[in-house]
């Protein structure tokens, strides 16, 4: 899909599509290096890692879950957001 006009349109050639998303991640990563900036002479400190939410805290976010338990977990909680 390209959504770089006004409307979304289906993209069916693959070197367009490439062309396409090459052309949008240098975007973005332009533009994310120009906000992930702080202003001059502004410190910033980070508080804790709740600052990225409380996800970050939790064990199967960062550390080594395979595929079989991850499975068992959504089978005994449910894919419940929260």
């Amino acid at each position: 899909m390209d959504f770089t006009g006004s409307v979304g349109r289906i993209v069916e050639d693959p070197k367009e599509a490439r062309d396409i998303a090459e052309s949008e991640g240098h975007v973005w990563r332009r533009r994310w290096r120009a906000f992930s900036r702080s202003p001059p002479g502004c410190a910033v400190v980070r508080k804790h890692a709740l600052d990225d939410g409380p996800h970050v805290l939790k064990p199967w976010f960062h550390r080594d879950v395979n595929r079989d338990s991850a499975a068992s977990l959504v089978r005994e909680h449910g894919a419940v957001d929260g």
